[in-house]
């Protein structure tokens, strides 16, 4: 009925290269099944129309079965010959696209044709596969997508955008948007003539989400802004934020070593960016500037247009053209209505009252809805006496209320604070109120003492969050003394000449919590190296200011059984001296394994400038590179955690939140986490102001004595007359990426996770391989939106 079918061509589609063809029959080399693509081109005297053309492993096996478009071709003249040579009127030809993934080495693939009508089976080819292994190169292996089967495009859920009619429109004054991860410095007008006149945030429900816009202007001006609530067709409101952003002040980064718009070898970057983001209502309420005299309000608006730091020193500091950032942000509950909302945003000139500028901007809402709960761990330090001593200068404040003000504002950005010098109980639980620490928002909250443990360790909510925040960063010879919690409870201060008291002290407290009765402890030990403990003299020399002598282990035995630590240490010295590492001795005591993503670098990307390890090369083949280590920890019930702090430094290959690292790292690293089976992230602190002898307070200079922005991740909001903290961009990202990890895990729960770690390879690949593009993330997670939706309808 149909004629033989013919194949004429089989080829690799990615390669060209042809596949050897006898007798109809042929068999297919395949290096890599997950990601070649072959092209059969052949011919058939049947119009393809009644036919399907498809193929499977035998000739039952409907598991198998493959049915990817065929198109039909016009062939050439020779194929017309040969077939009304074999009694047809013409050849129909056909070009089949498909691939080998899921067949095995030697699987027997029979091409058929299907009578669509009957559902008759017509076999014409076997094809053999053989899967030949070919070692993937190191840039295939760590290239972004790579091996991934999701096609991520650029996707805009709301495709006409209504422009706003404005006859008072002022040409000269440029308005665009952009998302909240790109930074953009105080004088870089490069897109004044951008197109990007509208956007559309693109976000759950329970989520907070943004973006930013852009003015420029080529004289001073003034100018007021309104922007109305986020709309939809039905009247329905979303809670809408406006906020100006505060550049740092340029004149302080010579002072700190730096030069603006210097790029170093990895692409990163020093300039004039902007950091806190203020509330509109409360900027222009009391607005902060700087002139001759030190500072001025600006009043009831802002200022835009041509800007000299320090107008005084114009063969300086002359004017130059600048922009201004505002980030729009809007905030969905769970029974916000799924689809798209409008806003509108006005630009006025204050002095005549025009409207220079209008945009609207849109927010599309998906059928898909976070939790309360957040998926990951985060633990960050706030110590509190810069920042309430802001409040404090200013007067008129309450303490109590200032503190929960800035806890209750942490949990709103799904961060969860952990105190320094306060404690939980004594402000945020008065009289033995434990409501906020139920709150699911709050993830963890730190143990100081048995007395503390036996209050909650009954509650299996609040024990399943309690943390103990053990000995900071082991192994560390800062020379420096150091307090170390005993087994019975008792404190003791040691010099910790060589950092190895510090390790010690990881055993002691471990043994405390034991002796509590906390037998599923969470000891919590952040750590960025791994001193080789069989070889004193390998220990890393990573400190500035100390390195640890080269000496034989006879020789620190002399000098720990000299002073007062002598009793510890002789009661672990034969445990220590037979670890091999540092992580070795501490295998039996952590169980929140806490350490820089330095840790994860992959060994075969040693060559990639910067990159660093937190493990000796040496101790690999004794334990295997040290994330495979760590996993089989966590396959034992141990948890993975990250952290960061000055380190790795923003001038490194790896991801920061520190203030010249790029603004995507903040939203990124949180993927990583994921990639990496991480489920907690620690931050020392957010609040390290007057570390270097500035007025930090004020948004001007977030520089802290250990590095750009370490440290300070939000601003005392006195400064603007308001108890809730004043973010930063890098906080705001920080908490959509947690969000996006939020998202990530809800979707492995429909999914699985390898589907779901393939689609975030989009994003992440290793600790040094990752998107640094914003326009690709924000593509990225848009497909994921879409792809929850779809999966939880």
């Amino acid at each position: 009925t149909i004629g033989t079918v013919r194949i004429d061509a089989l080829k690799n589609t990615s390669t060209g290269a042809l596949l050897n063809i006898q007798n109809y029959a042929t068999t297919a080399t395949v290096s890599d099944p997950k990601n070649e693509i072959f092209t059969m081109v052949g011919w058939l005297p049947t119009n393809l129309s009644s036919y399907e053309l498809a193929f499977r492993v035998g000739t039952d096996n409907e598991v198998q079965y493959r049915n990817w478009s065929v198109s039909e071709i016009t062939r050439e003249d020779a194929v017309q010959t040969a077939a009304k040579s074999e009694g047809y009127a013409r050849g129909v030809g056909y070009q089949y696209n498909f691939g080998f993934d899921g067949f095995a080495d030697g699987d027997v693939i029979h091409l058929f044709i299907k009578d669509k009508t009957t559902g008759k089976i017509y076999c014409f080819c076997e094809i053999t596969v053989r899967v030949k292994t070919v070692p993937v190169s190191t840039t295939q292996k760590y290239a972004l997508g790579y091996g991934s089967s999701h096609n991520i495009t650029a996707y805009d859920p709301i495709t006409n955008k209504e422009i706003p009619s404005n006859p008072t429109d002022d040409p000269t004054v440029k308005m665009w948007f952009d998302h909240l991860t790109e930074k953009v410095a105080r004088y870089d007008v490069s897109k004044k003539n951008s197109t990007t006149s509208s956007y559309t945030i693109q976000m759950a429900k329970n989520e907070m989400e943004g973006c930013q816009f852009f003015l420029y202007s080529p004289t001073e001006r003034k100018v007021t802004i309104s922007i109305s609530d986020f709309e939809n067709a039905r009247g329905e409101k979303l809670q809408t934020e406006l906020g100006v952003e505060f550049y740092i002040e340029e004149g302080y980064l010579p002072l700190k070593g730096f030069t603006a718009g210097q790029t170093d070898s990895h692409g990163k970057k020093v300039d004039i960016y902007p950091d806190a983001v203020i509330p509109y209502d409360s900027y222009v309420k009391d607005g902060y500037g700087d002139d001759e005299g030190g500072s001025y309000e600006y009043g009831t608006w802002v200022p835009i247009g041509p800007y000299s730091y320090k107008p005084w020193e114009l063969n300086k500091y002359p004017y130059r053209d600048t922009v201004r950032g505002f980030v729009v942000q809007a905030t969905t509950t769970k029974a916000t209505t799924p689809g798209a909302y409008k806003a509108t945003i006005d630009i006025y000139d204050h002095d005549t009252g025009e409207c220079i500028k209008k945009a609207n901007v849109y927010t599309y809402v998906y059928d898909v809805t976070l939790s309360d709960e957040t998926e990951m761990d985060t633990a960050i330090g706030i110590w509190g006496e810069h920042y309430l001593q802001t409040y404090r200068n200013a007067g008129g404040y309450n303490e109590v209320e200032v503190i929960k003000s800035m806890a209750d504002f942490m949990l709103k950005y799904r961060i969860t604070p952990n105190f320094g010098q306060w404690t939980l109980e004594n402000v945020l639980c008065p009289d033995g109120n434990n409501a906020w620490l139920h709150d699911p928002r709050v993830t963890t909250f730190k143990i100081y003492s048995k007395e503390m443990y036996d209050r909650y360790k009954n509650d299996p909510i609040l024990a399943s969050k309690m943390i103990y925040y053990g000995q900071d960063e082991p192994g560390v010879p800062r020379n420096q003394y150091r307090s170390i919690k005993l087994e019975d409870g008792t404190s003791v201060t040691y010099f910790d000449q060589f950092g190895i008291l510090s390790i010690l002290g990881v055993a002691e407290e471990a043994k405390m919590l034991q002796s509590w009765g906390w037998e599923d402890y969470r000891l919590v030990i952040p750590f960025e190296r791994n001193p080789v403990l069989t070889n004193l003299s390998k220990y890393p020399q990573i400190d500035k200011n100390y390195t640890i002598p080269n000496m034989s282990w006879a020789a620190v035995e002399a000098a720990l059984n000299s002073d007062g630590a002598k009793e510890l240490y002789n009661k672990y010295k034969n445990e220590i001296k037979s670890s091999e590492d540092m992580v070795e001795f501490m295998r039996k005591y952590v169980t929140v394994w806490t350490y820089l993503y330095t840790g994860s670098t992959p060994r075969d990307l040693k060559s990639t400038s910067g990159a660093e390890f937190l493990q000796d090369a040496t101790l690999d083949s004794v334990f295997d590179e040290f994330e495979i280590r760590m996993n089989k920890y966590q396959a034992q019930g141990d948890e993975l955690w990250s952290y960061v702090a000055c380190g790795p430094q923003w001038k490194s290959p790896y991801q920061n939140i520190l203030l010249f690292n790029d603004g995507t790292e903040g939203r990124t690293m949180f993927w990583t986490s994921y990639r990496l089976g991480q489920t907690g992230f620690l931050y020392w602190r957010e609040d390290y102001y007057g570390a270097a002898n500035t007025n930090t307070y004020s948004m001007r200079v977030p520089f802290s004595a250990t590095g750009p922005g370490d440290g300070i991740l939000f601003y005392p909001g006195a400064v603007y007359g308001q108890y809730d903290p004043i973010p930063s961009l890098r906080f705001i990202n920080m908490r959509d990426g947690i969000e996006e990890y939020q998202m990530l895990a809800m979707l492995e729960q429909y999914k699985g996770v390898e589907f779901t770690d393939q689609l975030a390879s989009h994003v992440v690949t290793s600790t040094v391989t990752f998107e640094k593009n914003d326009t690709n993330l924000y593509n990225i997670r848009s497909y994921l939106l879409r792809q929850l939706e779809a999966t939880t309808k």
